[in-house]
């Protein structure tokens, strides 16, 4: 980058970057698992990718700026924090088992659009294809 802009770095090139490295590296973890609301997760189903990531967590303390915790954190913990990054989190269903054994909390994967934004985008959509159907918007001017 650098070397092609004479020395200089262009903000944009460094940010859009970075992110595609952020990005990238969501997709390396497999955080797509925890987008799918069918799927159910507990601690003990989480123990191997959790393994996994802690092999990467100077990787990712240097990516996505998160901490792991080897002996400290839960796996579905460290999916809670991976997943605020996005601004999303799993729901907690329930418990399995019987009072006399231990009852895992068992975790549904996240609802991608909790505020229902997706309708709202769509709306924006109509009413700005109908503006720009009925010729009401125009294009930019360069009479200055």
């Amino acid at each position: 980058m650098a070397e092609n802009g004479n020395g200089k770095v262009w903000k944009p090139d460094v940010n859009s970057r970075q992110l595609s490295a952020e990005i990238e590296t969501l997709k390396l973890i497999n955080i797509e698992q925890f987008l799918d609301q069918t799927r159910e997760f507990t601690s003990d189903s989480l123990k191997e990718w959790l393994e996994q990531l802690i092999l990467w967590r100077h990787d990712l303390k240097t990516v996505l700026g998160m901490s792991i915790n080897p002996e400290r954190d839960t796996p579905i913990a460290v999916a809670q924090r991976l997943l605020g990054l996005l601004g999303l989190k799993m729901e907690c269903i329930g418990q399995r088992g019987g009072r006399s054994e231990k009852r895992p909390r068992v975790y549904r994967g996240c609802n991608i659009n909790p505020d229902d934004r997706q309708a709202i985008f769509e709306r924006w959509l109509k009413r700005d294809a109908k503006k720009y159907c009925d010729g009401s918007v125009h294009a930019p001017s360069n009479n200055i």
